[in-house]
């Protein structure tokens, strides 16, 4: 039998903030089970691994970012 580990108010909680439970239960798994490390080959700079945007290119791409957000269809971002 799984384990229950969410009691009827956290899902009231979870259900008011505008989510649900299985991102929830997602979360505590990633956090149960830890971070994948990397090891990186170098830094990435400008030119090789990261590109400059325009400032033209800039609204059209927060947009996406926005859109991709509220979707969530990415987990972090590190800067």
């Amino acid at each position: 039998m799984a384990e229950k580990i969410l009691s009827a108010s956290d899902i009231e909680h979870i259900r008011a903030r505008g989510t649900t439970e299985e991102k929830v239960l997602r979360q505590i798994d990633l956090c149960r089970l830890g971070a994948v490390t990397v090891t990186l080959e170098r830094p990435a700079t400008v030119g090789d691994g990261i590109i400059r945007v325009a400032g033209g290119e800039r609204e059209s791409l927060v947009a996406l970012h926005d859109e991709a957000a509220r979707a969530g269809r990415f987990l972090k971002f590190v800067p």
